[in-house]
């Protein structure tokens, strides 16, 4: 049982820097998409900051109150957001944990694109976004927050000529990009 529990918690972890909830029915009527300009700073391809992520990670399982032995991830991810609106990211990261003497290792692979604007100075929506590829290989009584999302507005971004920083509404924590 602790080691289904410790799985389900790795993968919502992974999953926390892009979104704190379950998907969430549209809101009705839908927003429209926001600006999107071929100067914004965002606009580029951009690396995730494993070890910033993993240091995050590992800090939100430990205020949960999860007797962690150990920690470890490691592995890059890539996001690409181009000048007409389109987003691409594409992560491979290993997490490598033991709670209270169970061992997990858990390799986690996501593909997805979508859209994205802007809908304020520091804000971002991304609508359309559907994950491509393989399902994640997990036991079948551990269920996961599906990511495929029709939109997600309100994710504060703050970006800089080399850093990019990302996070969902009301995420336990955000991620941090580099070029």
């Amino acid at each position: 049982m602790l080691t289904r529990l410790a799985l389900a918690l790795a993968g919502v972890i992974l999953l926390a820097g892009c979104s704190a909830s379950a998907p969430q029915e549209p809101v009705e009527p839908a927003l429209p998409p926001g600006d999107v300009a071929s100067d914004d700073c965002i606009v580029g391809i951009w690396n995730l900051d494993v070890a910033t992520y993993s240091a995050d990670s590992e800090s939100f399982m430990l205020s949960l109150g999860i007797p962690l032995d150990y920690f470890l991830m490691d592995g890059d991810g890539k996001l690409t957001l181009t000048n007409d609106g389109l987003a691409a990211t594409d992560i491979a990261l290993n997490i490598d944990i033991s709670i209270a003497g169970n061992v997990i290792e858990w390799p986690s692979y996501y593909t997805a694109t979508g859209d994205w604007s802007r809908t304020g100075e520091q804000a971002l929506q991304f609508d359309n976004w559907t994950s491509v590829g393989d399902e994640p290989d997990l036991p079948p009584d551990v269920e996961l927050p599906d990511l495929d999302i029709t939109q997600l507005s309100g994710v504060t971004s703050q970006c800089s000529a080399d850093k990019l920083f990302l996070q969902g509404p009301d995420a336990p924590f955000g991620s941090t990009w580099t070029r």
